[in-house]
């Protein structure tokens, strides 16, 4: 079951949660792991999802995969051309953008970028051959430009442009290391969002302690 989520998502997931479960014909203790997209991506929709997740994983004692959604993009790409590099590019503020690749079979580390330092990124990180690009059109254009500059063949496969439920699941069921305290879950920003940039606070990427979660 996969819905689009709407601007009431944080009213109705929990109700499309146990719809899921009943359709399924389990419980919630019949779940073994659970996985959850930690980003980079919107902070409202992380923060939603990784609370919802935490809360039920915790109150059962089950792990937490927690699958980056650049890593679940490339595994998509993967899906789609299963040979060559696949550059994964999402939007994020203004004039930004989050980007990683897979090269050899090797993930990059997941990057932030503002736009005019796209082709200095590019002219370190790419080699000759036909690059995969996956993401969103108006932003993958920055990109495409950028790798036509350079003499380098690319391709857009036809698949969404955001991480599907479907690969998050299986990225899951492949993992060997599951988080077993489901609170230790935490959401991969890369950078600060609007309101911390302009109160000056710094966001620390791992998990709080116990006593002030």
């Amino acid at each position: 079951m996969t819905q689009q989520a709407t601007r009431g998502a944080s009213r109705e997931l929990s109700q499309m949660i146990w719809q899921l479960l009943q359709e399924a014909g389990i419980e919630l203790r019949d779940i073994d792991r659970w996985a959850v997209d930690v980003g980079p991506g919107s902070f409202t929709g992380l923060r939603l999802g990784l609370a919802t997740v935490r809360a039920l994983a915790w109150s059962q004692n089950k792990p937490v995969i927690s699958i980056s959604s650049i890593g679940a993009l490339i595994a998509q790409g993967r899906d789609c051309s299963p040979q060559g590099p696949i550059l994964v590019v999402l939007p994020a503020r203004q004039g930004v953008v989050y980007t990683g690749f897979s090269l050899d079979g090797v993930l990059s580390q997941d990057r932030v970028l503002a736009v005019p330092e796209i082709p200095q990124w590019l002219e370190v990180h790419t080699a000759p051959g036909e690059w995969t690009v996956v993401g969103p059109a108006e932003v993958v254009e920055t990109f495409e430009i950028a790798l036509n500059n350079r003499g380098i063949r690319w391709r857009r496969p036809p698949m969404p442009a955001t991480p599907q439920a479907h690969w998050l699941i299986h990225l899951a069921a492949a993992a060997v290391d599951p988080m077993p305290d489901a609170l230790a879950a935490v959401p991969h920003y890369l950078m600060a969002s609007e309101a911390e940039v302009h109160q000056g606070v710094i966001v620390i990427a791992e998990a709080l302690p116990a006593d002030r979660r």
